[in-house]
């Protein structure tokens, strides 16, 4: 990348002032935040190891694991997303009709080529899960984000270079389609900018602690997983020859964030990394005439042992946008706290859904154990193996010898005496069930089940009315994400 585009220079010990901050924020994270995302994750993933609490575990491997996270997941979702939705743009002026309704079929056209419906789902369910969901939103164009490479796009994509016979740059070439626009005049090319709109990761937005709004934020980073060759590929970056790769893709929510290394958590032979972790962060500064917005690139340990080399690329942001180019997404406030993470939809019933598997675990055990006919045989009356034989012959009129010295032959054998399950495992299952339901929200009507014997007409309009109730509050916040989204 040629130095003339690194036009911001920090000092070492600025440098080292902003690792600092950064680590701090991720050991916020991993103390506070991590291992609970992780056990939902888990729990939601039906994977083993889910629950914080000691979970009955038998010899026989008779365990259950009904997924009532997944199944309120599935409740919740369609009920604040619709399936093909449709943006409006309301004109502000009266004179603003036209330009309203050209820019209303030009903002559907975009949502759908970008598949924003797709990453509003995975967001929602973040929001569900961890009580935080995160989009990021701006133009692949504006050269103001790290974009990975898109394997999936055809031949006729132009390479770099091939349009460089007017001698511009692509920044260059963007500032003077921007001017021309404001001076009204047309030009042949239309813009490159390709609107994104993607997922974030909760545990890779990083912020400075004691924030409650990202919009208050002084600062704020992404925390990104990139392969150490499409950087090096990558013009805008200033990437030291030192640098080596240390990382590996990560399918669960990693351990830890301060470390240089990811963990290889592909279920996977190991591999060589081929991955470094790369910190995108926008922060406000002070230019004399006021603040403005700049955008580093930034990796911990570039492996020269030169803190210059931390920074691969820093400018002022190019992209024109207010505030921070992120936006959340939350169903559940906490007062003067950034996260809601222990008391999320999914993890305020993590613990009871457990419990409820034990329960259940329990009763399918005894069930299995007990539908196996077992018998007790007075002494000396399986001797000569006739009776047993009898026991587990399916031949009809089949005939056994019980001893002389037997009485009655009722007294030979008998049944054993079945013994039930405590008298309080139905009444605890059920009230593990209403908890789920009181706590979650998510009754029976809400799944479309049927109600129970007796429910009269005034009942279940209640239910009903406190059903769109809740699920109002959640599509509100979701419209609004989606509407800042659009805008």
């Amino acid at each position: 990348m040629p130095n003339e585009n690194i036009n911001v220079q920090l000092s070492n010990s600025q440098i080292s002032a902003w690792i600092e901050k950064v680590d701090g924020s991720e050991r916020v994270l991993e103390e506070n935040h991590l291992p609970i995302w992780r056990a939902v994750q888990q729990a939601y993933s039906a994977e083993v190891g889910g629950n914080d609490y000691e979970s009955l575990h038998y010899e026989d491997g008779e365990n259950v694991n009904f997924n009532f996270l997944l199944a309120n997941a599935n409740t919740i979702i369609p009920g604040v997303i619709s399936a093909n939705p449709y943006i409006y743009v309301k004109p502000r002026r009266p004179g603003d009709k036209e330009s309203a309704r050209v820019a209303e079929t030009a903002l559907n056209y975009v949502w759908r080529e970008i598949d924003g419906n797709k990453t509003t789902r995975s967001v929602v369910l973040d929001t569900i899960l961890f009580g935080l969901g995160v989009a990021k939103v701006g133009y692949d164009g504006s050269g103001s984000f790290y974009t990975e490479e898109d394997y999936n796009t055809g031949p006729e994509k132009p390479l770099p270079g091939d349009n460089d016979e007017d001698g511009l740059t692509p920044d260059q070439r963007r500032q003077l389609r921007r001017l021309l626009a404001d001076d009204q005049m047309s030009f042949e090319e239309g813009p490159e900018d390709n609107p994104s709109f993607n997922r974030v990761a909760p545990w890779d937005l990083i912020v400075p602690p004691g924030y409650t709004e990202l919009k208050q934020c002084p600062w704020v980073c992404e925390r990104m997983i990139v392969r150490l060759d499409d950087l090096r590929s990558d013009d805008r970056f200033n990437v030291p020859p030192g640098l080596e790769a240390d990382a590996w893709l990560e399918e669960a929510i990693p351990s830890s964030l301060t470390g240089f290394s990811a963990n290889n958590s592909l279920s996977q032979p190991e591999t060589a990394p081929e991955y470094v972790v790369l910190y995108e962060i926008r922060y406000w500064g002070d230019t004399g005439d006021g603040l403005r917005r700049y955008v580093m690139w930034m990796v911990k340990n570039p492996g020269t042992g030169d803190a210059q080399d931390s920074i691969l690329r820093h400018i002022p942001d190019p992209i024109e946008m207010k505030g921070y180019p992120y936006e959340v997404v939350r169903f559940v406030d906490v007062p003067n706290s950034f996260y809601s993470t222990k008391v999320s939809d999914l993890c305020a019933i993590k613990d009871i859904a457990g419990r409820l598997n034990d329960e259940w675990a329990y009763i399918l055990r005894h069930h299995r154990l007990s539908s196996r006919r077992k018998f007790i045989a007075a002494p000396g009356s399986l001797e000569s193996g006739q009776l047993a034989a009898l026991l587990e012959s399916e031949e009809d009129m089949a005939v056994a010898e019980v001893p002389a010295s037997v009485a009655r032959i009722q007294d030979a054998l008998m049944i054993l005496p079945e013994a039930p399950p405590p008298s309080t495992t139905p009444m605890v299952i059920q009230g593990l069930g209403r908890l789920m339901y009181e706590i979650s929200g998510i009754d029976s009507f809400q799944r479309g089940g049927a109600s129970r014997k007796g429910t009269t007409a005034t009942e279940v309009a209640i239910a009903s009315a406190a059903t769109k109730g809740r699920v109002g509050m959640r599509l509100e916040a979701t419209e609004k994400f989606i509407s800042n989204i659009s805008r």
